[in-house]
């Protein structure tokens, strides 16, 4: 669990994500516009309730709201992904609260 201190405008929701990309991948497509500090993938349960399933979604936070601004403007709609690349969408994280909160506060 992360602690309270932390707050949502130094995260980005990035959305139509790949669905084999990890975490790393995700920090090294991130990194090219600014200072990642972690990134969260959203998974949940496969439909017999065993494997957890990659949602196609998730979290980066950044280290300052400014690199979040500069992020979402340089790489939205930026293709990401090897095998089937996607064009990712990006918006702050204040978007999708209910999300943030299942995703990044449980992780």
């Amino acid at each position: 669990m992360h602690s309270n201190s932390f707050t949502m405008d130094t995260y980005i929701y990035a959305g139509n994500l790949p669905f084999d990309i990890t975490e790393d991948e995700l920090k090294s497509f991130f990194s090219a516009a600014g200072n990642v500090v972690s990134a969260t993938l959203a998974y949940g349960e496969g439909p017999d309730g065993g494997k957890k399933l990659f949602r196609g979604f998730g979290f980066v936070q950044m280290e300052s709201a400014e690199e979040v601004e500069k992020c979402i403007k340089e790489l939205n709609g930026k293709e990401l992904g090897t095998d089937a690349p996607r064009a990712c969408f990006l918006e702050p994280a204040s978007a999708h609260e209910d999300l943030f909160k299942s995703v990044v506060t449980e992780a």
